[in-house]
């Protein structure tokens, strides 16, 4: 039988944050500015709403609001720190994913 996975080395870090939605954001953007592969990576977004089913930024939030409640605040939180409109973060697009999914499983 061929292998299926493809074994890949790498590090690996367990972290546990505490406390509200905005905080663990800024947790989060502490640990990503230490790596500035990380930042690129997470600021590497051109976002194209339309192309998403979005009419603008503030009606992909509300999404963001109905189906993951406090994420705009952890995403708020993580811009802050690394100093990046909401806007350009990556996580954003991944509501294309979620939309989708969620369009599916209707």
């Amino acid at each position: 039988m061929p292998n299926e996975y493809e074994l890949i080395n790498g590090k690996f870090q367990h972290v546990i944050l505490e406390g509200s939605s905005y905080d663990v954001g800024k947790q989060q953007g502490e640990l990503i500015k230490k790596v500035p592969d990380w930042v690129n990576f997470v600021s590497s977004t051109n976002l194209d709403l339309n192309k998403m089913g979005f009419k603008n930024f503030k009606e992909l939030q509300h999404f963001f609001n109905e189906y993951c409640p406090g994420i705009n605040d952890e995403i708020q939180g993580l811009a802050d720190v690394l100093k990046i409109p909401i806007e350009k973060l990556s996580f954003t697009a991944l509501a294309t994913y979620l939309k989708v999914s969620l369009n599916v499983a209707k």
